[in-house]
């Protein structure tokens, strides 16, 4: 299922003309793939033993190391909505209900996080 899941959100990032730019140019594509890899294990990790301070330290590592990549903040709202596209076309209405809060609580999260890491390296 992880799998079906990654390469059906890889096909949708694929087919948006946008993808090199908020990744910082194709040469970032490989930390992408991967990137989606890791994400789909850390979910399935944090479904069955929910941790928030995992979840929002985790975020706040994805936010520093993927823009020191040269990643743009609205990378991450973008891939959120995509997955959440994936997950709508792969599973079920009732498994739904238990992962999409995740990502609606992710959404909400990085972009919080990303403005206060703006604000923190403002002069």
């Amino acid at each position: 299922l992880l799998e079906n899941l990654v390469t059906d959100l890889n096909a949708r990032l694929l087919k948006d003309p946008s993808l090199d730019s908020l990744i910082g140019g194709a040469a970032n594509r490989p930390v992408l793939w991967n990137n989606n890899h890791n994400h789909a294990k850390f979910v399935a990790t944090l479904l069955a033993d929910y941790q928030p301070e995992t979840l929002v330290e985790t975020l706040r590592w994805v936010l520093d190391t993927y823009l020191s990549r040269g990643f743009r903040s609205d990378f991450f709202p973008f891939v959120l909505a995509r997955w959440k596209e994936t997950l709508r076309s792969q599973l079920s209405p009732s498994s739904l209900g238990s992962i999409l809060p995740f990502y609606d609580f992710m959404s909400t999260a990085v972009v919080a996080l990303a403005e206060a890491r703006g604000k923190e390296s403002a002069p």
